[in-house]
């Protein structure tokens, strides 16, 4: 229920079930396992939706230390964790922190590159841009950072559709009024373009 709930931004519900899985799995496994911070990265996801910044940073550096111990420093599934901590950082206001997350997420995509990810990403790109006319501004947001990941490992993260890709969920993030995300999406998109040219028509 708790995924559920967070992809269709029912925040306050998703937080609910994910502190509940938690408690659950820190009896149940006593240790620091990796479904036990799975569980506490997504409750730290959540709360940073919700702006709790200052709770979601300890959830969100365990699953990252614990990621960081099984798969090693230079692992590309570090990204995704990298990216909500770097969100974290600036809703705090710790600018530099943040974009020294962004730099090092940029770098592990970078040399985790794959090729097979475009006609997927074209197809999710048609959906978000489906979810934004209907008015479902999160589902969009979703699917776009969706199509940002399969750009980036076909392509590298330098490219201009990553880039593309990041400006509308800026768009939607400033229509949500959600300045801080906007600010951190914006801050990535001009980190993607320092570093390449080229990109992908539809």
């Amino acid at each position: 229920f708790a995924d559920m709930y967070a992809k269709q931004g029912k925040y306050p519900e998703a937080q609910r079930y994910y502190e509940q899985a938690l408690k659950m799995k820190e009896l149940e496994d006593g240790t620091e396992t990796l479904a036990l911070v799975e569980t506490a990265g997504g409750l730290g996801s959540v709360l940073a939706a919700q702006g709790k910044y200052a709770e979601a940073e300890p959830l969100i550096r365990r699953r990252l230390a614990v990621y960081e111990e099984t798969f090693g420093n230079d692992s590309s599934l570090l990204v995704y964790v990298l990216d909500d901590l770097a969100l974290v950082c600036l809703g705090l206001g710790r600018v530099d922190e943040a974009k020294e997350l962004t730099r090092r997420l940029l770098a592990l995509s970078e040399q985790n590159p794959r090729t097979n990810d475009t006609t997927r990403a074209r197809e999710i790109r048609r959906r978000a841009k489906q979810a934004f006319t209907a008015g479902d501004t999160e589902r969009s947001k979703i699917l776009w950072r969706g199509a940002v990941s399969h750009y980036t490992h076909a392509f590298g993260p330098h490219d201009d559709a990553v880039a593309e890709c990041v400006d509308e969920i800026v768009a939607i993030c400033t229509r949500q009024s959600n300045d801080v995300q906007a600010e951190f999406y914006s801050m990535l998109a001009t980190a993607i373009r320092e570093g390449g040219d080229g990109g992908e028509d539809d």
